[in-house]
């Protein structure tokens, strides 16, 4: 079924509370998060430390937005623990007329990505820290707006259901963390007794054999996400759409380092299916010369504390894009060197314990609840 839309302006009304700055007062002060993320607390300010002359005083329920920012989502209802803080004449408040609308109700459409786009349409500017949506413009905007009786309806069933979004956050939070320690401590423990070590270069050979690029032919790219999270396979673009850097072929089973993001976890094992992908010179892809070295075990240690000091330490510079790793710095650094029997247990078990996790519960996939559920509430759905 579909919801009939109505002009914010029947349910709202701009309502600003300007309090004067005094120079001896002390103002809490707080923003708006983007994205539907609500206020936070920035902390108490003297009033000779601002240059406003006036703030707006924040009142519980009521809506505020940020006229820089609204249309990326940094709009919310004040909870009552903001009430009687401040913000600055860029941040207008707005009343819910209660006999109209939920405030629940007006508080998730705040945090619906739907609303954002129609802000997004009418912000104006020449640039994003020039756009602006003004007050006027907010109340214009046509949201779905069935009668009172439905809003409350709709609103007690999406506050229910994000409840039990946010235990499903909190699980995969819970579980990732638990697994991140596992892996550290397992791979600390089996490190530490090494009574032997190498340098990578006498553990490792190149693994990547370049190729040729028909700019008519189509080709995937491979990529690699930071922290772990294993390899990226982009859509296919066309050879003339690629970067005009040099790729290369490679084997599964290939440890697998992006040069400018090593120093953050962007180390991974390549599989069969990043077969169809091509990389570029930006990733270091090598295999094991020889069975004193298992590539996923390595691939741990790697992203170990330790490991991760040894890299960053070999990926020079202050700004993300100039840390890089190069070939050489990668090829010198010292690894401890258990057993093989060792590396083999610790890589079948932690690639075990990878491969078991629910794929229901990966990040993309929790971090998209939140969108979905009020794209359903507000398309009628629930």
């Amino acid at each position: 079924m579909r919801l009939p839309e109505r002009p914010l302006g029947e349910v709202l009304s701009l309502e600003l509370d300007e309090v004067s700055v005094e120079q001896d007062g002390t103002y809490l002060t707080s923003g708006v998060y983007g994205f539907g993320r609500g206020l936070f607390a920035r902390g108490p300010i003297l009033g000779n430390e601002t240059s406003y002359a006036k703030l707006n005083r924040l009142h519980k329920n009521r809506l505020v937005m940020s006229r820089l920012k609204a249309f990326e989502g940094a709009l919310a209802v004040i909870p009552s623990h903001f009430d009687g803080w401040h913000l600055s004449h860029e941040f207008p408040t707005f009343k819910v007329d209660e006999e109209k609308a939920s405030v629940d109700y007006i508080a998730n459409l705040c945090a619906w990505p739907g609303l954002w786009e129609r802000l997004s349409i009418e912000s104006r500017g020449l640039g994003a820290r020039k756009e602006r949506v003004s007050a006027d413009r907010l109340l214009s905007i046509q949201v779905p707006m069935p009668e009172l009786p439905e809003q409350r309806r709709i609103a007690a069933r999406v506050n229910s259901a994000l409840v039990q979004v946010e235990q499903i956050e909190n699980l995969r939070s819970r579980r990732d963390g638990l697994m991140a320690a596992h892996q550290e401590s397992l791979v600390s423990m089996t490190s530490s007794t090494a009574t032997d070590s190498e340098i990578l270069s006498e553990l490792l050979r190149p693994a990547r054999s370049p190729i040729n690029i028909d700019e008519s032919a189509t080709y995937r790219a491979l990529g690699m996400r930071s922290f772990g999270k294993g390899t990226i396979r982009y859509p296919e673009v066309t050879g003339s759409q690629l970067s005009k850097l040099r790729y290369f072929t490679f084997p599964a089973g290939a440890l697998a380092l992006s040069n400018i993001k090593a120093w953050e976890g962007a180390i991974g094992v390549t599989t069969v299916e990043d077969l169809a992908c091509v990389a570029s010179s930006r990733f270091l892809l090598y295999v094991a010369r020889d069975d004193r070295i298992n590539i996923s075990y390595l691939r741990y240690y790697l992203l170990s504390r330790q490991g991760r000091a040894q890299i960053s330490a070999y990926s020079p510079g202050s700004a993300d894009r100039n840390r890089t790793l190069s070939i050489k710095s990668f090829e010198g650094i010292k690894v401890p060197l258990p057993p093989r029997l060792e590396q083999d247990r610790v890589a079948l078990l932690l690639d075990s314990l990878t491969r078991h996790l629910d794929p229901r519960l990966t990040a993309a996939v929790v971090a998209s609840l939140r969108p979905s559920l009020l794209n359903a509430a507000f398309s009628g759905e629930l």
